[in-house]
């Protein structure tokens, strides 16, 4: 990988080759992983009588705190990324970029790992990816191709008249790990919903579905609550789990 200009982000590049030239069509997949946390700690939490089914604000206890606030993640994009020696003097390609990460997508601010998995390609699944991609990126610019039918291998027996979208084929992938880790970005800040202004005690206590960051006194002695979005306090509200791959850092 190479770093941007600026630190804005980082690009993942490719190289590969077949010295006895029987290769010529590739395909890449990709999975990223990346570690994220919550903004805030969440210090107190309203806990539910089960008799009474009345909410009590409670202090959430400080290992209970940190178990949600660190979170690991992974996707899978779906784009169609193919290369092809066909043309050049040898079955090589190099530095073909695949994956480009912004630092402003707070991926890079602490673990990031991305698996790149490589296909070889039999030119009739490199056609038809190749089609498919013309057919499924296309941006509505009026310099995209014309759409067209994706040709498949695959038909109905019991009415061949009838088109068929998909292309059977067995593919064994080779396959490697990056760990990039540049700590670029930087980290989201959440708004509070209530933030110290004069709520009554049994007004804010009602809003159970709000993770409660803490507490605040007016000046008469009062007490007041700051509330914020879940996701603010619960990295699992995001898509990610709280168990850290055996791959990371």
């Amino acid at each position: 990988y190479r770093i941007n200009p600026g630190r804005d982000g980082v690009k993942v590049y490719v190289s590969t080759h077949d010295g006895q030239k029987q290769t010529q069509f590739y395909r890449w997949k990709f999975e990223e992983t990346f570690q994220y946390r919550a903004v805030n700690y969440a210090t107190l939490e309203a806990v539910t009588d089960p008799i009474t089914k009345i909410d009590t604000l409670l202090p959430r206890p400080k290992a209970k705190e940190d178990s949600i606030k660190v979170c690991w993640r992974t996707v899978k994009p779906t784009t169609i990324v193919l290369g092809t020696s066909v043309g050049l003097s040898q079955d090589a390609i190099r530095d073909l970029p695949i994956l480009e990460v912004s630092a402003s997508s707070t991926k890079l601010l602490y673990d990031y790992s991305v698996l790149v998995r490589q296909y070889a390609l039999p030119q009739e699944v490199y056609d038809f990816l190749h089609s498919l991609a013309q057919t499924t990126e296309i941006t509505g610019s009026i310099f995209d191709p014309m759409p067209s039918q994706v040709t498949s291998n695959v038909h109905n027996v019991a009415n061949a008249k009838e088109p068929v979208f998909g292309f059977f084929c067995i593919l064994k992938p080779v396959e490697r790990r990056i760990p990039i880790r540049e700590s670029m970005g930087e980290q989201p800040f959440c708004k509070p919903f209530f933030d110290c202004e004069i709520y009554p005690m049994y007004e804010v206590a009602l809003l159970t579905s709000d993770p409660i960051l803490g507490t605040c006194v007016d000046e008469s002695k009062r007490m007041h609550y700051i509330t914020v979005d879940p996701a603010c306090t619960d990295c699992r509200i995001q898509g990610g789990t709280t168990k850290k791959p055996s791959f990371m850092r």
